[in-house]
């Protein structure tokens, strides 16, 4: 969350000419609900159901052409990475946390999960999931608002 994913995808899939999808849209079209409802109205757990559903449909019938933002979480399951492998490339956007906390807390956009969380409450599940965003990304972006898309384009 705050790390740019939506701002990077939407500006790589315009250089490469390719469809930009943002999988928390897919969702909140597929059930009729915004994201912030269907934490308060089913859970987490709900969600996370949901995103893996929808990623799975998208794998089946998408595209090759495509850039897919994912929401920060979707890294905690490894059936959602399989698939995502399956689909292409992962591109982690290795932000700075105070560029990510100075992002989220300047934004309008609902984030469920932050809702009465505490900066040290955000930064530990940053910290958490960031292991894995190493793991398994197939290419790393440093600087999102500053980098060069056309050094990422190359890089195929």
């Amino acid at each position: 969350m705050g790390s740019g994913k939506s701002f990077v995808g939407q500006r790589l899939a315009e250089k490469l000419n390719y469809l930009f999808i943002d999988l928390d849209k897919e969702i909140e079209k597929a059930t009729g609900n915004t994201i912030k409802k269907i934490f308060v109205r089913y859970g987490e757990h709900y969600f996370r159901k949901k995103e893996n559903e929808i990623l799975s449909t998208l794998k089946d019938k998408i595209i090759k052409s495509c850039v897919i933002a994912t929401g920060g979480g979707i890294i905690l399951n490894p059936l959602n990475v399989k698939i995502m492998k399956q689909m292409g490339q992962i591109v982690f956007l290795n932000t700075e946390w105070k560029t990510i906390w100075h992002n989220i807390k300047n934004s309008s956009d609902s984030r469920p999960l932050l809702d009465n969380k505490t900066e040290i409450d955000i930064k530990i599940l940053y910290l958490a999931r960031l292991p894995l965003y190493k793991r398994y990304a197939d290419k790393v972006i440093t600087d999102c608002k500053t980098f060069d898309i056309n050094k990422l384009v190359q890089c195929g």
